[in-house]
This record gives structure tokens, C-alpha cells and sequence, in this order.
């Protein structure tokens, strides 16, 4: 939901944001099919871990890391993350805030054709594992680089998912080279 929240930021004001680097999210996404109903659905396993209490970060791993095939469950910075993610073994997240976000982001309107900050797009070869349909095909990001004039680099990264896009270390290296080319 980061990549919707900057460009919301960005158009909103302008005048705040130097740059913008979204990683596969943030440009509309396709969405032919699906509902509110839909949405809510799909939302719905991640909304439930806010409904348990876990005694531990690894019992929180063994819920969430099924649905997220690609991430290093030995990986220091993910339990790192994980940790992060609860509070007195409960998620910090608001479910009904989670699924609105959702629901406003795929399907409402995107503020980024109105983008006028120079931005990058690093973007992961498929959504949810290996072979599964990319949330966003290279042509329609071409397509995205055609028509947005801010939209000054695209980078697709091969063998990552949308959650490994940022949570490994290969998506994470894409993004950190996007943003030291922000910093110069």
C-alpha cells in the first residue's frame, strides 16, 4: 500500500516530495473483475491475523509465510520485519483500515496520472510465487512510461514476487540502487 500512499502524497503536494521511487504498487493496477466484494475477500487471510494473538514471532511466521513463498524464513531482517509486525504477539494493524485501503487503492481512482515529481518504478516479475501472473506486465508499465511524463525509469526485477520485490535481498538491491540514483 506504500507505493498508493506516495503517490497520493506526491500529487496532493507536490511541493513536499523531491522524488518518488515505487516498488510494484502506486500505478494503477489491472483490476477487470473484481469488486468490492472481491476485494474484501482477498484481503480477508490478511486481515484475519489480526484477529489472533501469537505466542511467538516464529508461530507469527508459520501463519504469514505460507501466502509470501519467496521470502527466506531464515533471513535476520525478515524476523526482524516479522517482530516489528506485533505488539504483545498481536498484529499492529487496523483489519477494517486494511481492507478499505485495499478497496480505495484497486479500485478507486489513481491520482498518478497527475504525478509531476520525477519517479522510478521497480517492479517484481510475478505477484504471489513463482509463475503466478505479475501485477504488472512490462508492456502495461511501458504503456505507463509512454503516457506519464514524470515516470523517468522503469525496472523490472526477474525472479522476485511482490513481497520478495523488498523483503530479499535481490528486490532489495533494485531498490537501494534506485534510491542512491534519487540521493545524487
Amino acid at each position: 500500500m506504500g507505493g498508493f500512499v506516495a503517490v497520493a502524497l506526491a500529487t496532493a503536494h507536490p511541493e513536499r516530495v523531491e522524488d518518488v521511487v515505487l516498488v510494484d504498487g502506486g500505478l494503477p493496477m489491472r483490476t477487470r473483475g473484481l469488486s468490492p466484494d472481491g476485494v474484501r475477500a482477498a484481503f480477508s487471510r490478511q486481515a484475519s491475523r489480526t484477529q489472533r494473538t501469537f505466542a511467538s514471532t516464529d508461530e507469527y511466521a508459520d501463519f504469514v509465510l505460507p501466502g509470501m513463498p519467496l521470502l527466506d524464513r531464515d533471513d535476520p531482517l525478515l524476523a526482524d520485519y516479522l517482530t516489528h509486525d506485533l505488539a504483545d504477539g498481536k498484529v499492529r494493524l487496523d483489519p477494517e483500515i486494511l481492507v478499505a485501503d485495499a478497496v480505495d487503492a484497486l479500485l478507486g481512482p489513481s491520482p498518478s496520472e497527475s504525478l509531476t515529481r520525477p519517479t522510478r518504478f521497480v517492479f517484481a516479475e510475478w505477484s504471489v510465487g513463482e509463475g503466478s501472473a505479475p501485477a504488472y506486465r512490462p508492456e502495461k508499465v511501458a504503456e505507463f512510461a509512454a503516457r506519464l511524463p514524470a515516470l523517468r525509469h522503469t525496472e523490472l526485477v526477474p525472479g522476485v514476487d511482490h513481497a520478495a520485490s523488498i523483503m530479499t535481498r535481490r528486490g532489495a538491491a533494485s531498490v537501494a540502487a534506485q534510491l542512491r540514483e534519487v540521493l545524487r
